[in-house]
């Protein structure tokens, strides 16, 4: 019966021809074209597929179109190499959403394979294909499984840079934060989709060997961690934050990605001391002159009016006054050789400001200085319009007591304070400075050299 089916069909065919069809990257069809003297001649072969045993590896970075397997089939008659499209349907099924197709009846193309597995991205996985080829004449097929397994590729975590033309990471936080204060934050980025990253806060000693390349000189940190944050590492306080302490930290943040990829960077912080014996207002104050038992005395300004002054480059540092930061400034002269013990040169005002870091650290404050009426704005603009016309024109020495004709920075602050109160009888101070460990003080700079 089949015979007699297989030689109806194909003589039906031969008498009244229909339009070949065309081959497609889902199979071949096409018409029987074999004579019935060729059908009966022909003995019948079982059709069978052959494929690769064993889960065919790929990357999943695999570029498209890349060729994943090759597979061959044959037939009852004819030897699908000699003419592949001859009696024989091909199909796949199983693709994984349309990951895999056939090419041509010899091999199945990676064709839009995503990154990853959105369920489970950091892992291996496997996708199963049938392969099935079909004997048009006798609707004989035969079927094999293929096994292709989509191999993770290591895809590590990115930090970003810090902004140019910075190298390094760097915050700054006060040493009165409280725990769960932010320090900062970096943005990283994670190419495998929908995974948790977590992040990890070690401590090096620079100074003692340790590098950021060397996880053996790492400590784990008692004082910063970090959460993953809206695509950002932001760091944290959970520990005390103490300046006398520890005034620096060299942080290392390590992000880790489930399937344990990792990245890091280094993060440099600096400690911002608590000014508690500081209000805002003018202040004279001291420090110590190192490896002396002398002290250096300068004008500290902490405007009341943060809003009018926070822009002048001379207000560009910032200290704590409790939790609230507010921007200063130091009027203080020194010597324009300050390293040529035998030549100091010129009494100079500090081309930059100083920083109140090491008046707090060892010194403190001598005095208020106060204005009984008007406001504080004037008497800002009037320091520092009597201190900024001095000249930078007078001979230096470090005991100008015994060295008539010679200044220090002493002299230059007592020289100062004495021409504002000389044209403001309303500015004040009261302070009582023993010269003889604050050299200078009794040698005040002349009125005329203020322009007064």
């Amino acid at each position: 019966m089949r015979y007699a089916s297989r030689l109806f069909r194909c003589l039906s065919e031969t008498l009244f021809p229909t339009p070949r069809r065309r081959a497609t990257r889902s199979g071949f069809a096409v018409p029987c074209h074999v004579a019935a003297e060729e059908l009966e001649s022909k003995v019948l072969l079982t059709v069978s597929v052959t494929a690769p045993s064993g889960p065919v590896d790929i990357n999943e970075d695999l570029p498209y179109g890349s060729v994943v397997a090759s597979f061959s089939y044959t037939g009852d008659y004819v030897d699908i190499v000699d003419d592949p499209a001859y009696a024989f349907s091909v199909s796949i099924d199983g693709m994984g959403g349309g990951e895999l197709v056939l090419d041509n009846p010899m091999s199945i193309d990676y064709e839009s394979l995503p990154l990853s597995d959105p369920n489970d991205p950091n892992s291996d996985r496997l996708i199963e294909v049938t392969i099935e080829a079909m004997d048009m004449m006798m609707m004989e097929f035969a079927q094999a499984t293929l096994v292709v397994r989509v191999n993770d590729v290591a895809e590590d975590p990115v930090f970003s840079d810090p902004p140019a033309p910075e190298t390094e990471w760097f915050f700054e936080i006060s040493e009165v934060a409280d725990m769960g204060d932010v320090l900062g934050a970096i943005p990283v980025t994670d190419p495998q989709p929908n995974t948790n990253l977590s992040l990890e806060v070690y401590e090096i000693d620079i100074a003692s060997g340790g590098s950021i390349d060397d996880p053996s000189t790492w400590d784990s940190s008692y004082v910063f961690y970090a959460d993953h944050e809206n695509g950002e590492a932001v760091i944290k306080t959970y520990g005390t934050v103490d300046y006398e302490c520890q005034n620096a930290h060299d942080l290392i943040v390590v992000a880790i990605d489930e399937s344990g990829h990792e990245a890091k960077v280094q993060v440099g912080v600096g400690v911002i001391p608590e000014d508690e014996w500081y209000a805002t207002g003018v202040f004279l104050v001291e420090r110590p002159v190192l490896g002396t038992q002398y002290y250096h005395t300068a004008i500290l300004i902490v405007p009341d009016d943060q809003e009018t002054w926070k822009n002048d480059p001379a207000f560009a540092q910032i200290l704590y006054v409790g939790h609230t930061p507010m921007h200063y400034t130091i009027v203080s002269a020194d010597a324009s050789n300050p390293t040529n013990p035998l030549n100091l040169g010129k009494l100079r005002r500090y081309p930059v400001p100083e920083s109140v870091t090491m008046f707090e650290a060892q010194g403190g404050t001598l005095s208020d200085v106060s204005i009984s009426s008007g406001d504080q704005n004037d008497m800002i603009t009037t320091i520092l319009g009597i201190a900024g016309a001095y000249g930078d024109n007078l001979n230096y020495h470090l005991f100008p007591e015994s060295h008539p004709g010679y200044y220090n920075s002493n002299s230059f602050v007592r020289g100062v304070l004495d021409a504002v109160t000389t044209v403001r009888p309303d500015i004040s101070y009261s302070a009582w400075v023993d010269w003889a460990s604050h050299p200078g003080w009794s040698v005040p700079v002349p009125l005329d050299e203020f322009g007064i």
